[in-house]
């Protein structure tokens, strides 16, 4: 029997998004807006559930009407929030959201100090930690030194539980107070992880001119990660392992709006990856990280594109989390060792 009745644990921030009810205008043209839930770790829980991971959020949130707004809707999502915890020394984080006519977005950020920032390491559920078998950090908890103890005692925790540890970059620096830590900050956070995800820019803004490819080898692999996940946009996304390197096209799409699609990729990818673990039969504390060196070209191939998928469809809609689709209506036959995936391209360069 697994010690594991968790397959996920999305620990960082949580936001409201507030969405423009105008697009193709800037904000001041904006003649209404609409709250929705925000925050790439809060999204990746809440898109995880809503495909069928047993999934839990470790956060703070100011105690206000827009951090309850947050909770109520994780729990409605079946989003275990018992490790969430309310200060009253902090508010909780908004956006304003700007979309463009292509669908592309910009974010003016209301959230210099704000409630995930007042985390430390006594707020954190040591035993939640240890009942998951896929720990996903991000990179804004790494800015001060008590939430980077935060994340550093959190990052043990499950470690030392046997957990795949991944991390999504997300790069903030405008949120930084010192903006030349960034870098060499996020760097030395990435050992002991597995997984790490970024988009191009986030590659260019870490790893300058280097390759995906020698990013990979050079400074990943010797510190023991076992995957580099690349998103490229509409490009798709690509992986890169000891064993191999794959790219998956994204399917054509119209989109309205792209926030929350790299959200949705990630939770697509985290979920398929435990349902990647149940087949495998990988269930003992060790075994998911394992199980990122023995997966094959075609097995990544297959899990990028159901991730990929996953987050086009996000942006039919609306807001990070409203056009998720639901575990019923997901495109699971993606994952089958039977399905014709889109033949193996190189992957675009940065």
């Amino acid at each position: 029997m697994s010690p594991f009745d968790l397959d996920l644990i999305s620990f960082g921030e949580a936001l409201v998004d507030f969405v423009p009810a105008e697009t193709g205008c800037l904000l001041r043209h904006v003649s209404a807006f609409a709250p929705k839930l925000g925050g790439a770790p809060a999204n990746l829980a809440f898109g995880a559930a809503r495909l069928g991971a047993r999934t839990a959020f470790l956060s703070r949130l100011g105690d206000d009407e827009f951090g309850h707004l947050i909770l109520e809707r994780l729990r409605a999502e079946g989003v275990d929030t018992s490790a969430v915890t309310f200060t009253r020394d902090a508010r909780t984080g908004i956006t304003f959201i700007q979309i463009a006519p292509d669908g592309d977005r910009s974010f003016l950020f209301y959230r210099v100090v704000s409630a995930e920032t007042t985390f430390t390491p006594q707020h954190l559920d040591l035993d939640l930690l240890r009942r998951a078998r896929i720990l996903n950090t991000g990179t804004n908890l790494l800015m001060a030194p008590h939430t980077r103890d935060a994340h550093r005692a959190a990052v043990d925790a499950a470690h030392r539980a046997g957990a795949l540890l991944s991390m999504d970059a997300n790069l903030r620096p405008h949120l930084w107070p010192d903006r030349t830590r960034l870098l060499p900050t996020v760097l030395d956070a990435l050992q002991p992880l597995h997984l790490l995800k970024v988009n191009d820019d986030e590659h260019r803004a870490l790893f300058k001119d280097l390759s995906p490819q020698d990013a990979f080898q050079h400074h990943l692999r010797p510190r023991g990660l076992r995957a580099l996940v690349v998103t490229h946009d509409a490009r798709g996304a690509s992986v890169f392992t000891a064993a191999c390197q794959r790219h998956a096209p994204a399917p054509p799409i119209h989109p309205v709006d792209t926030t929350g699609a790299g959200d949705a990729f990630r939770a697509a990818l985290r979920t398929a990856l435990a349902r990647a673990a149940d087949d495998a039969g990988a269930h003992a504390p060790g075994d998911l990280p394992d199980l990122l060196d023995r997966l094959d070209g075609d097995a990544w191939q297959r899990l990028l594109t159901f991730a990929c998928a996953i987050g086009s469809a996000v942006c039919t809609g609306f807001g990070a989390t409203d056009a998720l689709p639901a575990r019923d209506d997901a495109p699971w036959h993606l994952l089958n060792t039977g399905h014709n995936a889109p033949t193996p391209q190189e992957p675009p360069q940065p």
